[in-house]
């Protein structure tokens, strides 16, 4: 049962209840689906690039949840999570607001029985600091006990502006200084924010890539006006801030770092249709006139017509390629996870090789929509035949 996660310093819990709510999508109705390994569920601190664990054999149901609160506009496009962390044993999911109750939600691994949650429309980063979630919203800087829910308020913090590396980095609301605090609290780095600090719109090890505004400008040949953004590169070790000399505009795609053969990472940015590598120099290295779909670690791939080619960091050059239709899932630290016909499989992103596969999982009325990997395991959210919304586990 879900228990109230406790008041004092670090402010009011509320517990929604665990209610069902029944929200019929043409026959169908939304639930998030869970595959793993046999024996447990996800362990580990939950970070976004652990490797998503094997499997074989048809997965089973293992556990149902009601989902508490109340869903605002069920639709077929609703994507249900916007993340996952996985605790050793707790998951907690944020919901998508654009159709559900905007909370976070703690659910035992093991059996899918709620723990907590957490009603906040607060922007939370990925990953966790020290066991906790770290959020932000109207009132500043918080933190949430995974395990249980807890919050905490970061004194002094008015702005979350990223987390890697267990550091997470805040602007003070007093003095407006930007800070690297390590889980324990302490002090990593510090130093004043300057015109414009930004925000982390990427991660790579030790380095968030940083956007900071710089103007907006109207297009009157088409009427539509656009934003420009500058980007920087900022160690969390040391505080130490690159200016790349790079910008992009909120008509591309969100820039993202690429990790490479060297340190720092490589700064990709793209539109819709074409991809450029940089340098932490600014210097172009390549570009290429695809649709980049994923970009994670040191693997970059593109799309070509039904193929998919993952490309090489520094060259461009084509590493590997997919033979015949595979729809992308997502990556982790190991693979590149793809649906063939009513099979999943897991590649090996740095040579294109199978690692491991399996059959979808099975399930009368479960049409999966969309992944995640966290915690070692690989995440679904699914349209589930009848009944009311569920968190639905599958062990294999």
């Amino acid at each position: 049962m879900a228990q109230d996660a406790g008041t004092g310093r670090r402010g009011p819990f509320i517990a929604l209840g665990a209610v069902v709510v029944t929200a019929v999508i043409v026959g169908v109705v939304v639930a998030p689906v869970v595959l793993g390994r046999t024996g447990g569920g996800p362990s580990g601190q939950g970070a976004p690039e652990q490797g998503i664990a094997g499997y074989a054999g048809s997965p089973s149901s293992a556990w149902v949840a009601d989902l508490p609160g109340t869903v605002l506009a069920p639709h077929a496009g609703c994507t249900g999570f916007e993340r996952v962390w996985a605790a050793d044993s707790v998951v907690v999911i944020s919901t998508d607001d654009a159709c559900l109750d905007p909370m976070l939600v703690g659910l035992a691994a093991a059996d899918g029985e709620p723990r907590w949650t957490h009603p906040t429309d607060a922007t939370c980063e990925a990953g966790l600091w020290g066991g906790r979630i770290a959020c932000a919203d109207a009132g500043g800087v918080f933190t949430l006990d995974a395990a249980t829910g807890q919050r905490e308020e970061v004194e002094d913090m008015g702005v979350l502006l990223g987390l890697t590396a267990d550091v997470l980095v805040v602007r003070t609301g007093a003095d407006s200084r930007v800070m690297g605090l390590a889980a324990d609290g302490s002090e990593v780095f510090s130093h004043d924010d300057g015109d414009a600090p930004g925000h982390a719109v990427a991660v790579s090890g030790r380095h968030l890539l940083m956007s900071a505004w710089r103007e907006c400008v109207d297009d009157f040949r088409s009427g539509i006006g656009f934003c420009v953004y500058d980007l920087a590169l900022l160690d969390v070790t040391t505080g130490e801030r690159i200016e790349l000399g790079l910008s992009y505009t909120d008509r591309d795609r969100t820039p993202t770092l690429v990790a490479a053969a060297g340190d720092p990472p490589l700064v990709l940015t793209a539109t819709d249709d074409a991809a450029t590598i940089h340098d932490t120099a600014g210097t172009t290295l390549w570009s290429e006139e695809r649709e980049v779909v994923f970009a994670s670690g040191g693997v970059i791939g593109v799309r070509d017509g039904e193929a998919w080619i993952s490309v090489d960091p520094l060259t461009g050059d084509e590493r590997w390629r997919t033979s015949g239709p595979h729809d992308f899932v997502t990556t982790d630290a190991e693979h590149v996870v793809f649906i063939t016909g009513a099979e999943i499989r897991a590649l090996d992103r740095h040579t294109g090789e199978v690692t491991w596969s399996g059959p979808m999982p099975q399930a009368d009325g479960v049409e999966v929509i969309r992944y995640e990997s966290a915690g070692g395991r690989l995440w679904a959210w699914a349209l589930v035949d009848g009944g009311g919304p569920r968190w639905v586990g599958y062990r294999p």
